[in-house]
């Protein structure tokens, strides 16, 4: 399965649920996680993003525990 993520500030929250809604999205409860992302260098975002492969410890408040691992696939833009 390829994961499609999209981050966006919103003006109006409510707005936006209303139409999702409307468009006939259903919700979950939110979620809160945190997450642990390990690579084999840090520094500068440039020199960060330099790594092939990002391991990732996410702990959600249901008590879930997920290690996933991304690595690039055909663009800097693939990841799995």
């Amino acid at each position: 399965m390829k994961e499609i993520e999209i981050k966006a500030k919103l003006k109006d929250r409510g707005a936006v649920m209303r139409k999702l809604t409307d468009l006939g999205c259903e919700f979950e409860p939110e979620v809160t996680q945190s997450d642990t992302v390990y690579s084999l260098v840090a520094g500068s975002v440039e020199v960060y993003m330099s790594n092939k492969n990002f391991l990732r410890l996410r702990v959600k408040n249901s008590g879930k525990v997920l290690f996933t691992i991304k690595q690039p696939q055909k663009n800097h833009l693939d990841k799995i």
